[in-house]
């Protein structure tokens, strides 16, 4: 017998698949908004200037949202259970809530792709990939219209999607469905390795070339995720409230996690900081104190991404900081050196020539034994005398 009423968002009347909409559509929300929130944190204590990748990384985040809104929306709507046990009209509110989902995950994918583009073009200067960014975001352009416009009309009329009453011409949805998501898979994977062939052909140490793959490949996750997708959709059936609750999540998760993809390469000046933290507090430990001044703001400067350019080799501007080397009379946003490791930024550092004047001096001091205060005239200061001056030694004796 079927429920006339909704179903208020309360744990202990929902069942496990409902509680499992509610924790893993929380959980990734939360991720994307805080992964955002610390890139921008990033941005602000590496002093470095919001661009527009950061901003369009933001507008996909608005966007992420909706499928995420659409989630808790279609819980009360039976999302979760069994299409049998709802009377037509949840059935039908439900519908419109995935219709909305769709759009918005196709728009909101799109803009994150073409924020990661964009931050591309900002890092990598040659012409050539500029080209490649070019192409790439034409095709991105093309697949968005066809998978837009494809969603919008998949039934004709538009409210035929959710009121099958009518009788409407719609497209066979399974098949369209994997279709969309195959082109988003092929995109996924044509951002991932895009930048690799210019970072391995740096020329820089094999562990730079490594840690710098690893900071783009963290856009594997969103390849993963998009593969999951596609395989959860051959899941759905008839009884669409019920079946469809993985690729829903699977959809949610694509965008959210693309945005934390996208902000994982900013994390580095953080964790730099926490890096100096944990240091100045072990030092506290041994009985050294250090405060927190400029030298640390200029330690964390250049620890964002500038530019990287395999002409540039080990002096290759990076914005990725992984760096640590900071040139007398330059700015650090600037110049910068690709050396894995411990941050050297405001360690006192001297040259050999004055390690071996320091050196020098301690030897004399060590070697020169002490002086007397004696009376007699030794051609020295008045009351002093040298040991090493005869006369002045005998005097010694007798005063002595």
């Amino acid at each position: 017998m079927s429920q006339q009423t909704g179903y208020p968002v309360d744990l202990s009347v929902l069942t496990f698949r409902q509680q499992i909409v509610i924790r893993v559509t929380t959980t990734i929300l939360v991720l994307a908004f805080l992964s955002y929130g610390l890139r921008l944190y990033a941005k602000r204590i590496t002093a470095a200037h919001i661009w527009w990748d950061d901003y369009l990384i933001g507008i996909g985040l608005s966007f992420a949202t909706i499928p995420c809104i659409c989630n808790y929306v279609g819980l009360r709507y039976g999302l979760g259970r069994h299409a049998d046990t709802l009377p037509p009209t949840y059935i039908k509110q439900f519908m419109i809530c995935l219709y909305i989902l769709l759009l918005a995950r196709t728009a909101c994918e799109t803009v994150i792709k073409y924020g990661i583009l964009l931050f591309y073009w900002r890092v990598f200067p040659g012409k050539h990939f500029r080209w490649s960014i070019w192409i790439v975001g034409i095709f991105f352009l093309l697949c968005f219209l066809a998978s837009f416009i494809g969603f919008v009309l998949q039934c004709v009329p538009i409210k035929g999607y959710w009121d099958p009453a009518i009788h409407p011409a719609c497209l066979d949805k399974h098949q369209f469905y994997n279709a969309t998501a195959s082109l988003s898979l092929i995109g996924d994977i044509i951002l991932l390795i895009q930048p690799l062939p210019i970072i391995v052909r740096l020329k820089t140490s094999t562990q730079t070339r490594f840690g710098l793959c690893l900071v783009f490949l963290t856009g594997g996750l969103v390849v993963i995720v998009s593969a999951f997708l596609l395989a959860s959709l051959d899941d759905v059936t008839a009884d669409v409230t019920y079946t469809i609750v993985t690729p829903v999540l699977w959809s949610s998760a694509e965008v959210t996690i693309g945005v934390v993809s996208a902000n994982l390469p900013f994390m580095r000046p953080i964790l730099a900081k926490i890096w100096m933290k944990a240091v100045r507090l072990h030092a506290s430990y041994k009985g050294t104190e250090e405060q927190e001044g400029p030298d640390d703001r200029k330690t964390l400067r250049g620890q964002g991404f500038s530019r990287i350019s395999p002409a540039t080799g080990d002096k290759a501007r990076s914005m990725m900081g992984l760096t640590s080397t900071v040139h007398p009379g330059q700015d650090n946003n600037d110049t910068l050196d690709f050396e894995l490791g411990i941050p050297m930024h405001g360690i006192a550092v001297r040259t050999e020539m004055e390690c071996r004047i320091e050196q020098v001096r301690t030897e004399r001091a060590i070697q020169e034994p002490p002086r007397l205060m004696i009376r007699g005239d030794t051609g020295k200061p008045h009351g002093w005398a040298d040991p090493s001056d005869q006369n002045s030694k005998s005097d010694m004796d007798e005063e002595v």
